[in-house]
């Protein structure tokens, strides 16, 4: 089964793909749109079918929040078994007038969703933890999170952020 084509902006990212964390150690969600940035499609790795890579650059704005107003940068790659997929790295900096941090995602699965036999979309969760933290945004140093994204266009998607 080939999901080569304009797989729905997979969100590579995201995933999450992405994982746009926030910064507080509150118990409520938040919600951070994010864009992919450059070529976003899937490598096919020859062994199997189905059996793929995924690299996508991505940027997100924090609306609001201990974040507001601070831009993501970052990168997440994705190892497709057929409409599912699995995490291999996801890492990125979030710059805030005053702070910055970097994060990284350590575990995520994907899953597309599927129309008529074509991706339509597609799903994310995850966990990661902040690495390091300066400035305004020092006391996430270290801290963890959930995530959950989703596509929202062929090149945008949507992350929501759970601190643990």
């Amino acid at each position: 089964m080939n999901h080569r084509p304009a797989m729905w902006g997979l969100g590579v990212a995201t995933i999450l793909l992405a994982a746009i964390p926030n910064a507080s150690a509150q118990t409520s969600k938040s919600g951070f749109p994010c864009q992919i940035v450059g070529p976003n499609e899937l490598e096919p790795l020859g062994d199997r079918d189905g059996h793929a890579l995924g690299v996508t650059s991505y940027s997100c704005h924090a609306d609001s929040g201990p974040l507001s107003g601070g831009v993501w940068t970052a990168t997440a790659i994705w190892e497709f078994d057929g409409p599912k997929a699995t995490l291999v790295t996801n890492n990125g900096v979030v710059r805030k007038r005053g702070g910055v941090g970097v994060y990284q995602d350590t575990q995520g699965t994907l899953t597309l969703v599927m129309a008529n036999g074509k991706p339509a979309g597609w799903t994310a969760t995850g966990e990661g933890h902040w690495i390091m933290a300066a400035g305004s945004v020092a006391d996430m140093a270290g801290k963890s999170y959930t995530f959950a994204a989703k596509s929202i266009s062929p090149v945008q998607f949507e992350v929501e952020i759970t601190p643990k």
